[in-house]
């Protein structure tokens, strides 16, 4: 076979099925065990925490793999969705997967793929590739971000040594289900015998169904406002500070990287998964804990781009998400008014998520995403009242969106672009 670039092989994978078209009878495992298989299984060569949830999964990862590298652990990262380039799901130490060795990885990937007989999805794709260049980089422990739900999730082929599961929410109801409890179901499908599970699930009903299943999986689990606490939490657009309590630490003036009201219970749940890892015979201190968390990165959780005009990128794509915008623009913008720039995947809560929007904003621009399965902006405009509708702006792309924001914003607005992981892809990819 002639070999290929690095660029077409991103056309390749680009070219793939993307999970949100996969009809939700095809989500299964076998076609990713059977290249796994054939490969040698390099999942299993080195340690993984594996985080599901709703809300806040990526900041959990990367204050974990931060808090892990500080460690001395040589740590991977895979992340769902990328956002600037498909090389940041393959991370070492911090380090994007280098186009020659993409081209390497992938290479072996389909040839696997090919002594199997299936065809892998966008999704399965990368994450065979993540996989096995882990094992090539002879890394300690990798972190591995659910894609979509959990039990049928291409990442539920791991043996972890520790789970997260940070929050159930109304996510990807298409493919999951309509309901919370229907949501946790298959969420709760990462969760393995004996394997301690740290959670921030806290709603009633939910917490009885974790409790009565990791009973019978004989399961050890840590809750958040249950097993440990956020206490004394400071935020401002200068930063976040918190305390953190358990049963067995207390741990002040923790500093984080991260700004954002929500940013605070993704720490804990690093911290918590830390201390469990750490009883578990891993080398983690409390020092190493509180300069990962200070110095952990990750782009578009209320990220400040420009300061005049403000201009915020949130990945906000769930009411849950969209809540903790909200909340995170009045605690650290009092005073501003905000127009915003929304576009919405097919499969969200689009209704919530803008009922959410509308009252906290002056204005919002709709737009379309490149995507064929995004809302289109009609559409979003039909869900709303026709109080709020005046509040709303259509346009036909992401970049017109931007500009129009720019233009209709008055002298002291700020700017939050927002509602999807894929518009801030368009706005702000690299190869």
């Amino acid at each position: 076979m002639k070999s290929r670039t690095y660029t077409q092989w991103v056309s390749d994978v680009d070219g793939r099925d993307k999970k949100s078209l996969i009809p939700r009878a095809q989500l299964r495992l076998d076609r990713i065990q059977a290249v796994l298989n054939i490969l040698g299984n390099p999942q299993w060569f080195y340690r993984t925490v594996h985080v599901g949830g709703t809300a806040g999964k990526g900041s959990t990862c990367t204050f974990l793999a931060s808090i892990f590298q500080v460690a001395g652990l040589r740590t991977a990262l895979t992340l769902s969705p990328y956002i600037k380039t498909v090389r940041e799901k393959m991370q070492v130490n911090g380090r994007n997967i280098k186009q020659i060795q993409f081209v390497r990885v992938a290479g072996k990937i389909a040839q696997a793929e090919r002594r199997a007989c299936v065809r892998l999805s966008h999704f399965e794709f990368l994450l065979a590739m993540a996989f096995e260049y882990f094992r090539d980089q002879r890394v300690d422990v990798a972190v591995v971000e659910v894609g979509v739900g959990g039990r049928y999730d291409a990442t539920n082929v791991l043996k972890p040594s520790a789970v997260i599961l940070t929050n159930v929410g109304r996510d990807h109801m298409d493919l999951l289900g309509g309901t919370p409890l229907a949501i946790l179901k298959e969420k709760m499908g990462i969760l393995k015998p004996k394997t301690p599970l740290v959670t921030g699930v806290f709603r009633e009903s939910q917490e009885q169904k974790i409790s009565a299943h990791v009973r019978r999986l004989g399961i050890p689990w840590m809750r958040m406002n249950g097993d440990f606490w956020v206490r004394n939490t400071d935020v401002t657009a200068r930063g976040t500070r918190f305390d953190f309590k358990s049963k067995q630490e207390s741990i002040r003036s923790v500093h984080l990287g991260l700004t954002g009201t929500f940013q605070p219970a993704n720490a804990a749940l690093a911290i918590a998964t830390s201390l469990q890892l750490k009883k578990d015979g891993w080398r983690i201190t409390i020092p190493q804990i509180l300069r990962g968390c200070r110095i952990a990165r990750i782009d578009y959780r209320f990220q400040v781009i420009h300061q005049h005009p403000l201009t915020i990128l949130d990945a906000a794509h769930s009411p849950e998400k969209m809540r903790a915008l909200v909340r995170s623009l009045k605690q650290c913008y009092p005073q501003k008014t905000f127009v915003a720039v929304c576009a919405v995947r097919k499969g969200k809560d689009a209704r919530a998520m803008l009922r959410l929007l509308l009252p906290a904003v002056r204005e919002v621009i709709l737009t379309p995403l490149q995507e064929k399965t995004s809302w289109n902006p009609k559409e979003l405009l039909t869900l709303m009242p026709l109080r709020m509708r005046d509040q709303m702006h259509m346009t036909q792309d992401a970049k017109s969106a931007l500009s129009l924001a720019r233009a209709r914003a008055q002298k002291k607005d700020g700017i939050v672009v927002t509602g999807s992981m894929y518009l801030l892809r368009e706005l702000c990819h690299r190869p």
